[in-house]
Formats: structure tokens, sequence, C-alpha cells
């Protein structure tokens, strides 16, 4: 894909908890990936964790690689390096910690750029973690138990994650080239990983509680409240990232 000087040129604009609007995508490339070398190289930065996180939340990991690879520009874009760390595009809501950037967005068929305010995560694993449960909340025709193979996953997301025409097509051609396909199938040692989070012992509470709202995430309500995402996990039993408006939780 041919990079700018924009924050992320196809970065996706993911909608908020509890909403499933189409969202709007500027036109990507299908020859996402701008070098065989960069993309090998963020591909072995991005998998080992994109695996787990993938498993964690029922999500093609290659689907969420490749996605990756292409709103970033394989790790390349201002949005994904640190401190930010937003590989996906996702924007900010709610006063939470962002940095707001050029993005270009497809409205009414003609490309646009304008200033958008981004989600600031201080770490790979709180985006790997924000966006698939964003996907697996408000997307989830694109998880593995609905859509059975990351082809199926990769057309349900034209017109509900992006607006992009081509999206499906430049998605799949980026998993085909880099046999992402591969890392799809859960090893043995991710799936003890994931045992060890979910198992591990509840962390101490505060005794404050926070009631979800629309357009809650748990990495915005874990960042509000001095937590991580693990920690307001394991206050609340949670074996997963799904949340719900009105959801009380112990923060």
């Amino acid at each position: 894909m041919k990079k700018t000087n924009l924050a992320a040129l196809g970065a996706a604009l993911l909608v908020p908890a509890a909403a499933c609007l189409p969202v709007s995508l500027p036109e990507v490339s299908a020859n996402a990936a701008a070098s065989q070398s960069s993309a090998d190289g963020f591909i072995n930065e991005i998998a080992p964790s994109a695996q787990i996180v993938a498993a964690n939340h029922g999500l093609f990991a290659s689907i969420l690689i490749a996605q990756a690879m292409i709103e970033s520009g394989n790790g390349t874009s201002q949005l994904s390096q640190a401190p930010y760390y937003n590989f996906f595009g996702i924007k900010a809501y709610s006063g939470e910690a962002s940095v707001t950037l050029a993005t270009q967005e497809v409205i009414d068929g003609k490309t646009v750029v304008m200033q958008e305010p981004f989600r600031s995560y201080g770490d790979l694993s709180g985006s790997l973690n924000d966006y698939a449960a964003t996907i697996q909340q408000n997307f989830p025709g694109a998880t593995v138990a609905a859509a059975g193979n990351y082809q199926t996953a990769a057309q349900y997301l034209v017109g509900r994650y992006a607006t992009a025409p081509n999206y499906a097509q430049a998605l799949i051609q980026t998993i085909s080239s880099h046999q992402l396909d591969h890392f799809d199938t859960a090893n043995t040692a991710s799936s003890q990983t994931t045992a060890s989070v979910s198992t591990a012992a509840p962390a101490a509470s505060s005794g404050q509680t926070y009631t979800v709202q629309n357009g809650d995430s748990v990495w915005s309500i874990a960042q509000n409240h001095g937590l991580t995402m693990e920690q307001l996990q394991q206050k609340n039993g949670m074996s997963d990232y799904y949340i719900y408006p009105g959801q009380t939780l112990n923060v």
C-alpha cells in the first residue's frame, strides 16, 4: 500500500461497544504489504501475541494480522509507533487517552482528509486486546464460530468494519501471500498461556464499582481507573473481554 504522511492510510475506524454501524475507510490497495522484508519482520513481531489474543476472542489470527499490516503499513505508520501503538486506527471516545492525527476517509464516494482522535495504548497488548474485543462484540460475523473460514470473515467486514469495496480482496490477498492462515491453528503453548491468564487469582477489590456506558470498552474502563485490562478482568471474574451497557464492574 502506498503510504503518505497521514496517520494511517486505510485506518479502520471501529465503532464503540454496543454499536454496530458501517464505518468509513479509504480505498486500500490489494498489494497492502509495502515490501516482503518489512512485512516478514512485522509478522514475526506481532504474530505470537496476535495468535494468543485471537484464540482468546474466537477470532482468526490471520485476519487480525492482515488488518494490522494494512492499517499500519507493516507497523510504519505514525499511529502505530510508540507511544501510541494503535495498529488498527481505532478512534478515541469519552475522553480516553488519544492523539489527533490526519487520516483519509471515504464519505459519499469521495476521499477526504480529516483530523481525528485515535486511541493511544502505550503497548502492543493493549492495542491487540482492544481491537479483538471490539470485533468480537460489534462484528460477530467475523468470528471463527460464525464465519468458519477467513475468506468469509473478510467478506463480512466489507460494509460493516470498512466501506472500501476492495477491503476483503486486500485482506485475502495479504493472508494468502504471507500464508497467515498458518496462525489460525492455536498451538499448545498459546492455549497454555491463555489458560494461565484466565485462571489467575482475582485482583484485590477497591470496593468501587462502575456502570458500563455506551461506547465503553474494557481497555477504556481499565485505563480510566488505573488498571490493566487483565486486572479489570480478574476483578470481575471475566473469562473474556465482553461487556455491555448497564453492566456493573468492580474497579
